[in-house]
């Protein structure tokens, strides 16, 4: 099975696991792929072998991408990873309507992503899905982070952390207190915005 433009490794290793009508617990022990969207060379490696695809198809779907760019250091497959909440989540929050068709996207694991583009809605927990339409400003924050992200602008993201942290040390918005859900983390984006865009 290919991936679809924008999935995540876990969405794509999900998928594979359906089509083989297992789970993906026993796909992993069976095949020794890492259930994770961070995965070393290594595994990017193992995991293009038995796909057929290349290495760098397997890179593309994986939070390594983005090192450097959207977070200062190689992501580390860890329930407690070390860093700040600006960098990247637990594959907890996706698009209801997206969901139905059994890919997750990548994007929604990083901070930065708060709405789903295609079809206007903040991303939900998995276990509350909802359909509630984002304002057109975090529409646009959301946009402005994902074309970031594909021309890997490592400067936008530093200019918009700064942003964070200068807005709350002013208490003009809320402070990040670990992972928020997409509506507070947008609303944190909203008060930086002023100041990241000058």
């Amino acid at each position: 099975m290919s991936p679809s433009p924008g999935e995540s490794w876990t969405s794509l290793l999900r998928r594979n696991a359906a089509l083989l009508d297992i789970t993906v617990s026993k796909l992993a022990d069976a095949t020794g792929l890492v259930n994770e969207d961070a995965l070393s060379p290594a595994q990017q490696r193992a995991a293009a072998s038995l796909l057929g695809l290349q290495a760098s198809d397997i890179h593309e779907l994986t939070l390594n991408k983005w090192a450097g760019v959207a977070y200062s250091n190689q992501p580390i497959p860890a329930r407690n990873r070390p860093g700040s909440a600006w960098t990247w989540l637990p594959p907890r929050f996706e698009c209801p309507h997206c969901a139905e068709s059994g890919i997750a996207h990548l994007e929604w694991r990083l901070s930065w992503i708060t709405t789903c583009l295609a079809h206007k809605v903040f991303l939900h927990p998995r276990s509350t899905p909802s359909h509630e339409e984002a304002p057109p400003e975090d529409l646009a924050i959301t946009k402005l982070h994902s074309v970031a992200l594909a021309n890997c602008d490592t400067s936008h993201f530093k200019r918009w952390r700064d942003s964070i942290r200068i807005s709350g040390g002013l208490r003009h918005g809320p402070r990040s207190r670990g992972i928020e859900p997409p509506k507070q983390r947008a609303e944190t984006l909203r008060t930086a915005a002023p100041l990241a865009r000058r």
